[in-house]
């Protein structure tokens, strides 16, 4: 092995010294590049191309927002149901929430957590009022149904 080293060694040495190696590796190249005239200091053409490209960019996202207003997702859609309907939705917490629907003669209360979906409690319709809009008749209901009476002087 010390051999091989010591003529491997001596070898390069030799091209060192001839000059061989110096000049296959620092040969130099004339690049033959085609000349081009400096920026003019003067010329205002790159600044307005600038503002021209600023507003193509605005023009198109502006476009683009039209296009989801116009025709991309606009919220939850209702999907058309013979036997359910939703009849009120009450957010608690931001993963809490109370639904009630109704599924034929029935009216059922549901409570929605994270992934759980649990039936708190069923009754007839005759229990709700039949104004939606009226205040209180759905939270009426909830006292009644978890035994808080509200007292007369509120």
């Amino acid at each position: 092995m010390k051999k091989y080293r010591l003529l491997i060694s001596l070898t390069v040495g030799k091209l060192i010294r001839e000059g061989f190696v110096s000049r296959v590796w620092a040969q130099e190249e004339e690049l033959n590049l085609p000349e081009y005239p400096p920026p003019s200091a003067g010329g205002g053409g790159g600044v307005l191309q600038l503002i021209l490209a600023f507003l193509l960019v605005l023009a198109a996202l502006w476009g683009f927002y039209y296009l989801l207003r116009r025709f991309g997702n606009q919220g939850p859609r209702r999907l058309a149901s013979k036997y359910v309907s939703l009849i009120d939705f009450l957010p608690v917490k931001p993963n809490f929430s109370l639904y009630l629907f109704q599924v034929g003669e029935r009216v059922i209360l549901v409570a929605q957590t994270g992934n759980t979906v649990r039936e708190i409690a069923d009754f007839a319709p005759e229990d709700l009022s039949q104004n939606p809009s009226s205040t209180g008749a759905f939270s009426n209901y909830l006292d009644r149904f978890f035994g808080r009476k509200k007292e007369s002087g509120e």
